[in-house]
Formats: C-alpha cells, structure tokens, sequence
C-alpha cells in the first residue's frame, strides 16, 4: 500500500512539473498536437484492448495457468492492434486528413507506435500489480515521467528548436524505456510452451466490456477532436494544459481505482456491502469537498500560469470534479461487475454519449469552454444510472445519500460555471462535507479492520 501511496503523490507532483515545464516553454500549437496524438492512441488503444485488460484484472490471481491467462488476453490484443495499424498505415492520408487535417504519414506512424508501447506497458503494469509487486509497480510509474521531464529539460536547457511532433518523441522514448525495465519482471510469464490453450471464457467476459470501453474511450478522443476541428489547434492546446492540469488530480483518485476493483473481488465472498456503501458516501462527501475548495482557491492557482491561458484556469474544476466523479461510479460498477452484469455499464456510457451528441450544436456554436460543462454532465448522468442499475442487480445497496449529494454537486457546478457562486456558501459546504468525509472514513477504517478484509 506504501508504494502505491508514494508512487501516485510523487507521479501527481512530476505531472505538475510536465504541466508547467511545456506551458511555459512550447508553443500552443504543440501542445495541440501532442493532444490530438495522444488521445488518438488512446482511444484506439481501449478499440484494441477488446476488453481483454479486465479480463484478465478478473482471472489472473485466480487461475491456476497464469502464462495462459495473460496468452488469451494479450495476444489477440496484439493481432488485432497488427491489422489496425496495417489499416491506418495503408490507407495514411484518408485517416491523417480527418484526424489532422492534412495528409501525414508520420502522423500515423507516431500514432500507432503509441498504441503498442501503451498497450504493452498496459498489460505489463497489470500483471504486476496482479502480482503483488507494489515496488516495481511504483517505480515503473515514476520512471515514466522521469524520463519525460528529463526530456523536456534537454529541449530547455540547450535550447533546442521544438517542432511540431517534438513532444510526442520524448512520450515515446519514455515509454518505451520503462518497457524495457517491466520486461525483466514479466519475463517468466511470456515464454510459450505446450500448456498454452485458447480459453474462450475471457472473451465471453470481455466482449460486453468492449463496448462500453469503445464509448469511454470515444468521449476521452471526442473533445480533443473536436475542439481542433471547430477552433484550431491553438485552442486545442490551451484545451489541453487546462484538461492536463486537471488531470494531475486523477493521480490522486486513481489511486482508489487501483485499490478498489481488486480489493472488491478479493473480498467477494465475504458480506462487503456495507462497506461498499459506506464508501460509496465518502467519495460523494469527497466530491462535495474537492468543488468547493476548488472555488475558493482557484484564483491563486491561475498565477502560475503564462497571461493567455489565465481566462481558462476556472475549467481545471471540472477535470478535477470529472475524475472524481469517475472514482465514483466505479463503486457501483464493482457491485454491476460482481453479478456479471457487464452490460449495465454498456448502458450507463452509451447514456453519456447520446447527452453530449445531443449538446453538439452547443459546443460548436458557444465556445469550447462549454466542453468542459456538458462532458461533465455527461459523467455524471453516468454516475446516476449505475447507482440505480447497482440497486437492481443488490437491493442492499443503499443510493439515497448520493443522489442527494449528486443534486448539490450539480447544482454548484452550474453556479461555479455561469458565476453564480458566493464564498460563504463554499466555505459552509466545504466544511460540512470534511467533516462528514472524516467520519466516513474513520467507519470505513474501522469496518475493514474489524471485518479484516484482505487488502
């Protein structure tokens, strides 16, 4: 648990430092670029997942063969990822000219070589924290932006000429680095010999979970290209350093993402829902918090930040709010995923998809700021069905509490985005809601520990 904890505070810190380091010193246009590249791998990266990265999240502690359990997941990872780059390569200019505007192979070639150092980094990372290597886990992660600030550092220090895909070859190169340091600790679980089967189990696991991860990873890919069709990549990129520098918090909420789906299956068989529902209200109250605060310091914040992008630092709140809310609705995805109930999921994201297909006649015509408002909204129209479809599938979990702070978070957000909030009314919330968020965690505590849930 340590090194989770170290590994996300120390990542979340050299995220601010990235954040900072390419503002101030890359061009706009640049930092659109490295968007628009970045959220094109990993939208097809999730297309060529299949599913399959849960699958075997799901399977590996379990299974007796572990070799064959990553074969079954990886492999037809790593076919379909060979087809879909043949595709994109083959047919460049078409797909570059509607994904970048012009035809550019290299484009496509920086593309796809992001998609397969993620998607092996992906599987790498899971198996060792499937494992039990926290350590390695850790440090891997830090490694990652290491490499990358030392890469930026280079370009600042001697002063070299940035060019347009510049911050896309540091991404690469820092990838592909830690790759080769992952390689050493999953090495024994990638040599094949004659106990390798195909086990058609996994996809029947995976299927249903491909389809809402293709809406996911679409509404990730959707702002970014959007945003550079409608306003240019200029825009893009002041997108992008706000959408980054909200981002850094989800170092912080996905540390809960990584403890929590694994400590749900670990615990299945044992009476974990009140725990699930006490902690379902702590992230609620945790919400609460994070918004208000957020408004109350939000000024000081944008300081920081070169004079151009000062009018957009009040959005970092829903990035902030989004992965927050996330965190969330993955505690009633854990109960939906516990029934096999995978569909349900399905439904919640193709919800938030039709909601912002629906708003696209506002985000065209209104601004890109409008962006960070309906994505949001989006999400947590999102959060809402699987409260309700969890209840279905377990009549023991308890929604009420959370819809009622979904209700206060909604309510402030719109305030906090047309300007109607005041300070005392986010002082009386931030103040209740860390009080509350105290004595949810001290009961969760105390649950865990009386219950002794294995961690």
């Amino acid at each position: 648990m340590k090194w989770y904890i170290a590994s996300t505070l120390i990542t979340g810190v050299m995220s601010v430092l990235i954040t900072f380091l390419m503002t101030w010193n890359f061009d706009s246009k640049y930092i659109g670029v490295y968007g628009l590249v970045s959220s094109t791998a990993a939208f097809f990266l999730l297309v060529f997942y299949l599913g399959l990265d849960q699958a075997l999240v799901r399977n590996f502690n379990t299974s007796e063969n572990k070799k064959n359990t990553l074969y079954n997941c990886l492999l037809p990872c790593l076919i379909f990822f060979i087809i879909g780059s043949s595709v994109f390569l083959l047919n460049y200019s078409y797909f570059s000219k509607i994904l970048y505007g012009e035809s550019s192979l290299l484009f496509i070639i920086l593309t796809c070589c992001l998609i397969f150092l993620m998607l092996i980094q992906r599987f790498f990372l899971l198996i060792i924290r499937c494992d039990g290597e926290s350590k390695n886990f850790a440090i891997n992660n830090i490694l990652n932006k290491f490499f990358y600030i030392l890469y930026i550092l280079v370009f600042i220090i001697f002063s070299l000429e940035s060019k347009v895909f510049s911050l896309i070859y540091g991404l690469l190169a820092s990838i592909l680095i830690c790759n080769i340091f992952l390689l050493r600790s999953v090495y024994k679980y990638l040599t094949f010999d004659k106990s390798l089967y195909f086990d058609k189990k996994y996809f029947k696991y995976a299927i249903p979970l491909l389809f809402s991860t293709f809406i996911i990873g679409l509404l990730g890919f959707l702002d970014k290209f959007l945003i550079s069709k409608w306003y240019g990549l200029n825009d893009l990129g002041k997108y992008v350093v706000v959408y980054n520098a909200g981002l850094i918090f989800s170092y912080f909420t996905s540390l809960v993402n990584i403890i929590w789906m694994p400590f749900v299956f670990k615990n299945q068989n044992k009476n974990i829902i009140e725990v699930i529902n006490r902690f379902l209200s702590l992230i609620g109250y945790a919400a609460i918090f994070s918004a208000s605060a957020f408004f109350l310091i939000k000024d000081y914040i944008s300081f920081i930040f070169p004079q151009e992008y000062g009018g957009l630092i009040k959005f970092i709140y829903f990035i902030l709010i989004n992965c927050i809310v996330y965190t969330w609705s993955e505690i009633p995805s854990s109960i939906i995923l516990l029934k096999n109930k995978s569909i349900y999921n399905l439904v919640a994201a193709l919800f938030n998809l039709g909601l912002v297909v629906l708003c696209i006649p506002i985000l065209k015509n209104n601004g890109f700021e409008y962006f960070f408002l309906i994505f949001f909204l989006g999400n947590i129209l999102a959060l809402i069905l699987k409260l309700f479809l969890a209840r279905i599938v377990n009549e023991r979990f308890s929604i009420n509490l959370s819809l009622f702070l979904v209700l206060i978070l909604v309510v402030f957000s719109f305030s906090y985005f047309f300007d109607y909030t005041n300070v005392w009314t986010s002082w009386f919330l931030m103040m209740a809601s860390f009080f509350l968020m105290v004595k949810y965690l001290i009961r969760c505590y105390i649950e865990i520990k009386s219950t002794k849930y294995e961690l």
